[in-house]
């Protein structure tokens, strides 16, 4: 069980490669937490219902290269992921 309290912002990870990450669904917002990443798969619960830059262009994924999220067909993030142009792939609970 993940704490109620987690936040991961201000560019949590920086010039990261080849990796994913899980957010629980303990989570409703993700901010400006990529920066210049390359690579990376993203699993965003429905709980999720913000993904926000902040102050760099109103991008989570600021300066990065081949992204993928991965959710719920109809999600928020799916339509976060047409919206920029990410790559999307529906995941079944």
């Amino acid at each position: 069980m993940y704490p109620m309290d987690i936040e991961v912002k201000g560019y949590a990870f920086s010039e990261c490669e080849n990796f994913a990450i899980f957010y629980p669904n303990t989570f409703d917002e993700i901010t400006d937490t990529f920066y210049r990443c390359k690579n990376i798969k993203m699993i965003i619960p429905e709980s999720v219902k913000i993904l926000t830059g902040g102050s760099l262009e109103e991008v989570v994924f600021y300066e990065c290269e081949n992204v993928t999220i991965v959710a719920a067909k109809g999600s928020y993030a799916e339509q976060y992921a047409k919206e920029h142009e990410i790559t999307f792939e529906c995941y079944e609970e």
